[in-house]
């Protein structure tokens, strides 16, 4: 008589979805959230576990594709369970822990993560298996038109720009000059995507090529956001991964724009400031 397996789930975790100020740095950004989804997402696969995201917000814009992860929570995950695990690994770079707890036979280990532990080739092979290509496009860009986008991450809540509460400026003003150098030979429209309109007006100063802005920007471990604000956020996303061409500094968001399923960019038209 053959015995049936019961089965094994892994779950990313990210349940505080309208976030406040209190809550700071418990899931990361949408950048940490997507590099965390990933090393779940193979750590489950590379285990033989079902792969669920329990983080409302976060997907509310996004599909599956190969990987059913938009599924209810069954009994052996919910809190209080024998047979669930919860394993927090924020800030902490450790994927062997990660691979032992999902090798384990527990059969709910529910996970918080926001690290890529696996590289950019694994992440654009997960985020292929994990969701559709983009369906969010900014308005006033032509389906399948040549663009160029450029993504300045200063930091920061929203477009505050150099007047930071939470972490020194990334670049400083000959830094920004830097990223408009290359785009300067670039004859098509371009995307500007920033958290802060300091920079956005110091680049359209001089670059009269860009016709279309990124929405305000939002950084949801930090400020209350609502699903609009998020589908906004998607829309940016979608729409720098769209460009033929991508000029752009040391972000999470851009990294996954460049990895998303369907993204247009050009090997030789990448530049990393």
């Amino acid at each position: 008589m053959s015995v049936i397996k019961k089965p094994r789930y892994l779950v990313y975790k990210c349940s505080d979805q309208f976030t406040h100020y209190s809550h700071f740095g418990k899931c990361g950004g949408l950048g940490d959230r997507i590099q965390g989804i990933i090393s779940g997402a193979a750590a489950a696969k590379n285990t033989n576990r079902q792969f669920i995201i329990d983080s409302p917000l976060t997907t509310a814009n996004l599909n599956p594709s190969n990987i059913n992860w938009k599924q209810p929570l069954p009994p052996e995950c919910f809190a209080g369970a024998v047979t669930l695990q919860e394993l927090n690994l924020m800030d902490k770079w450790e994927p062997t822990t990660l691979f032992a707890a999902a090798n384990s036979s527990i059969r709910c280990l529910s996970v918080r993560i926001n690290q890529n532990f696996y590289g950019r080739t694994i992440a654009k092979a997960m985020l292929a298996e994990l969701f559709q290509p983009p369906t969010l496009r900014f308005p006033g860009l032509i389906l399948n038109a040549s663009y160029m986008s450029i993504h300045i991450r200063m930091g920061g809540n929203g477009d505050f720009g150099f007047l930071e509460k939470y972490e020194p400026p990334r670049y400083t003003w000959l830094d920004i000059k830097r990223f408009i150098d290359p785009a300067l030979k670039w004859k098509g429209s371009i995307f500007l995507a920033s958290d802060s309109l300091v920079v956005k007006g110091y680049v359209k100063a001089f670059l009269p090529s860009v016709l279309f802005n990124s929405n305000k920007a939002i950084h949801i471990d930090k400020e209350f956001v609502s699903e609009k604000k998020m589908a906004e956020t998607w829309q940016t996303l979608f729409t720098l991964s769209q460009a033929k061409c991508m000029i752009y500094g040391w972000s999470g968001f851009a990294f996954i724009a460049q990895d998303w399923p369907g993204s247009k960019f050009e090997s030789n038209c990448s530049f990393m400031i």
